[in-house]
């Protein structure tokens, strides 16, 4: 982190903070984004049991449909913070979620939109990666295929959605689309209105996504 920025941290904080206070105050909603960003600006900062508070809180105003960053953002987030406390498993869990919520983004969203925002694009890279990393350690550390496996889809994911999204400004994209493109899309909606998180339906799930991209 350069001068520059680890000077612009308390700046940030107290400008932060003061949004938080306004919000709860005034009750007018958007606590949960103060307290997403909040937890952000804790994590660089070091600050690991803070982040982790306001982060679930932030992530607990996105699940009742508050307004908050999305939640698989959070999820990201919260991974990062549990990584730096060296609690890997449950890293790797939420990595694993917001890989799972970003995909489902990138394929419901017309990349069109998506693409015409690089800062999205950047912060989907990083959700893939940090998963794949996590993945790729944890299949070196015990010898497990399925991580191995995992941590290959992931990237193959975040490769053929990146192709996708940089054609995206054609204005052709939507019509060159197969009828087989959102027959499948219907069919993953239907799966993730069964919430199954048996390992046959998640298995099913990743299948169709695959197939999707």
């Amino acid at each position: 982190m350069t001068g520059v920025q680890t000077c612009a941290l308390p700046i940030s904080e107290k400008a932060f903070l003061e949004a938080y206070r306004l919000r709860a105050l005034f009750r007018h909603g958007g606590a949960g984004f103060s307290e997403g960003w909040l937890g952000a600006l804790e994590l660089e900062t070091g600050h690991l049991d803070q982040a982790l508070q306001f982060t679930n809180r932030a992530l607990a105003a996105a699940r009742r449909g508050d307004l908050a960053q999305p939640e698989y953002v959070l999820l990201h987030q919260r991974g990062r913070i549990r990584m730096a406390m060296g609690q890997s498993d449950s890293a790797l869990k939420d990595f694993a979620q917001a890989v799972d919520g970003t995909s489902r983004w990138r394929m419901e969203v017309p990349a069109a939109h998506s693409a015409l925002t690089s800062a999205n694009t950047g912060l989907n890279d990083s959700i893939f990666r940090s998963f794949v990393e996590a993945a790729a350690a944890r299949a070196c550390l015990t010898g497990s295929k399925e991580w191995a496996e995992k941590a290959f889809q992931a990237m193959e994911l975040n490769r053929t959605a990146s192709v996708r999204e940089s054609l995206a400004l054609a204005d052709t994209w939507r019509k060159n689309l197969p009828a087989e493109y959102w027959e499948l899309l219907a069919q993953i909606s239907r799966e993730e209105g069964h919430g199954s998180q048996e390992h046959q339906g998640v298995a099913r799930r990743d299948r169709l996504y695959l197939k999707l991209t």
